[in-house]
């Protein structure tokens, strides 16, 4: 496989791409995820026997990063997209990655159909259609526009493709949770560029307590979309919860893409 269809990682993993269009997201994720330390937080640290879910897994970023400091735990990974999946199933199993179950599916907030809107090139960008998504993310003049500087500003530029709209599976989490056999989550991570409201929304009292700590990037994208909604779910199913905005992630807030994350866990005991 050519160099421009495999990004290296500092943990001796490789991220390999099914097609280069995915270069410019497959180098910004291994930035977030190593570089930056996206999902590292104390009280949060992976164990080795930590069974863990992963909601919008993407191309398998967060995979490659997990599955090394869970040898003994479980993976499931959650991903609709088909050209992510594609990815992600090449990184499963081109690194050997053990104890990891992929579910070609949407975590929603029911059971059925998602449309999910795609833009070829930029899969960590695809969204519920439902969702009202900010200018970076659509097919609008000035959203193809940015994106296409930040991928010549990387010399990562390729041909514009036309976003595309594909109907996929779409699941309740509780049910994912079910079907699959996990009985605990140590570790619940979310990233599905504004689901995360109807995930948090549809998910019961019975699946909550099974789950032990929690990360959600939030996008607060239209009026029915405020993170301050996801925190009081949080609470009322007995997390405490804080939120963190990096310096980027304000940045992005005033050009009209609010977001952050969502750390909760539960209390230790008395």
């Amino acid at each position: 496989m050519g160099a421009s269809l495999a990004v290296g990682l500092p943990n001796g993993k490789v991220c390999y791409l099914s097609s280069a269009t995915m270069r410019t997201v497959a180098k910004y994720l291994r930035w977030e995820t190593f570089k930056r330390g996206h999902y590292r937080r104390t009280g949060f640290e992976l164990r080795s026997h930590d069974t863990v879910v992963d909601v919008g897994a993407n191309i398998g970023m967060f995979a490659l990063w997990t599955e090394p400091q869970i040898p003994q735990g479980r993976l499931v990974c959650i991903e609709p997209n088909p050209p992510a999946l594609e990815c992600l199933n090449l990184n499963i199993r081109r690194n050997n990655l053990r104890n990891v179950t992929i579910v070609a599916a949407a975590a929603g907030g029911e059971d059925g159909t998602m449309e999910l809107v795609n833009h070829p090139g930029w899969e960590a960008l695809a969204h519920s259609a439902k969702v009202d998504a900010p200018w970076f993310f659509t097919k609008s003049a000035a959203g193809r526009l940015a994106r296409w500087l930040l991928q010549r500003a990387l010399r990562h530029a390729h041909r514009a493709t036309t976003a595309e709209t594909i109907t996929v599976r779409q699941m309740q989490l509780g049910r994912i949770m079910d079907d699959h056999g996990v009985a605990t989550v140590n570790f619940l991570k979310i990233d599905c560029e504004g689901s995360e409201y109807e995930i948090l929304r549809s998910l019961e009292p019975t699946h909550w307590a099974r789950i032990e700590r929690v990360a959600i990037e939030y996008h607060d994208f239209g009026r029915e979309r405020r993170h301050g909604e996801l925190m009081q779910i949080l609470r009322s199913n007995g997390f405490e919860v804080e939120t963190v905005r990096t310096a980027l992630e304000r940045l992005c807030a005033l050009i009209g893409t609010p977001m952050g994350m969502i750390w909760a866990k539960r209390p230790l005991p008395v």
